[in-house]
């Protein structure tokens, strides 16, 4: 027969699911998972009761809060968050040195809020004693291109623990082009790209696609479910970059050649920064008004959006469909801003 696990730590165990910083658990939800767990090392599963006889031993002594909140027809408990920097006695008895590389490491990590709680990394600056120092800091020596108003960047921790634990999520989902659209979301990789965030994974609504991204700004609502994702066996996230400029790779499309003429003025800047990594120059003028490139990759709306970003300065020589493509882009622009100085001259 099962033996029954010790009170105590089965509170404490109880303390630590109901710390989470994501998940809202209902007594169901807790149960289960304590159940689970128990089950899988040998111990006797707990019945309702005994939580909530638990949830009235960890609140005696007074320390634990435990918050009930009613969500329509459930109540939602969860661990009222403790002054962190209290029961941090630990932290007085850090070295100069230690001091010093937290610093640094705050310093730096502090410009990417949008992948951190921000009570979190509040607390840990105050674990370190480093909170005053770093609000009296008037200045960043180092900063990075970060867009603070983006929006949903709130769901981003959220989103990131849920690719680091492998845990689905229920997704609803507003395309611009389309209706809202509910289901239940894979996640298996996050990437940011042109100041947006975007999560790979597999949605269960579309399963004819081996994968699918998802632009975070267009995200509704994520829950995250307690329940494992659906594991990447195919992908290799190293790899599946690399053929492409940005994040969008086409289902079945291959890689191709691509010439672009490329003049003196723009050379230099292409050169030291390339359009992508398969990019070599094949081709210099005789008279140096510039130089030939060649791509070797997937084309994409990204792609599109990056070689027109040098108008003029740069011609798509081949293939031909890509560039009656760019032509036809640019002179929707051309027709556009006539259109606009033949109403200013009239």
């Amino acid at each position: 027969m099962a033996e029954t696990y010790p009170a105590f730590k089965r509170q404490q165990k109880i303390v630590e699911i109901l710390q989470h910083p994501f998940h809202e658990y209902c007594v169901e939800d807790v149960v289960e998972q304590i159940n689970t767990w128990l089950m899988r090392n040998g111990y006797q599963p707990i019945t309702r009761r005994t939580f909530y006889n638990d949830i009235e031993e960890i609140e005696k002594g007074g320390e634990i809060v435990v918050d009930k909140v009613r969500k329509g027809r459930r109540i939602i408990y969860k661990i009222a968050s403790p002054d962190i920097q209290e029961n941090a006695s630990w932290t007085r008895q850090l070295s100069e040195r230690d001091k010093e590389l937290y610093r640094l490491y705050f310093s730096t990590l502090g410009d990417f809020k949008a992948i951190i709680d921000a009570d979190i990394f509040e607390k840990l600056t105050a674990l370190t004693e480093l909170r005053e120092e770093r609000v009296a800091k008037q200045y960043n020596k180092i900063t990075y291109d970060l867009n603070v108003d983006y929006h949903n960047v709130k769901l981003v921790p959220k989103i990131v623990y849920s690719v680091l634990k492998g845990l689905k999520a229920d997704v609803l989902y507003a395309p611009f082009t389309d209706e809202k659209q509910q289901f239940e979301f894979h996640p298996w990789h996050m990437r940011h790209y042109n100041g947006r965030w975007f999560v790979f994974g597999k949605a269960m609504h579309r399963p004819e696609l081996r994968i699918m991204n998802l632009a975070v700004d267009r995200i509704e609502s994520y829950e995250l479910s307690t329940k494992e994702a659906m594991p990447n066996t195919e992908i290799d996230f190293t790899e599946y970059f690399e053929d492409i400029v940005g994040v969008t790779r086409p289902e079945g499309a291959t890689p191709e050649k691509i010439r672009i003429w490329v003049d003196k003025n723009v050379l230099p800047y292409i050169r030291t920064k390339p359009i992508h990594q398969s990019q070599k120059i094949i081709q210099k003028s005789e008279s140096e008004n510039g130089a030939e490139i060649q791509l070797q990759v997937i084309i994409n709306q990204e792609l599109k959006n990056q070689l027109l970003s040098f108008g003029g300065q740069i011609e798509i020589l081949s293939p031909d469909h890509f560039r009656k493509q760019i032509m036809l882009e640019s002179m929707k622009m051309l027709h556009r801003y006539t259109r606009i100085i033949e109403n200013t001259e009239k």
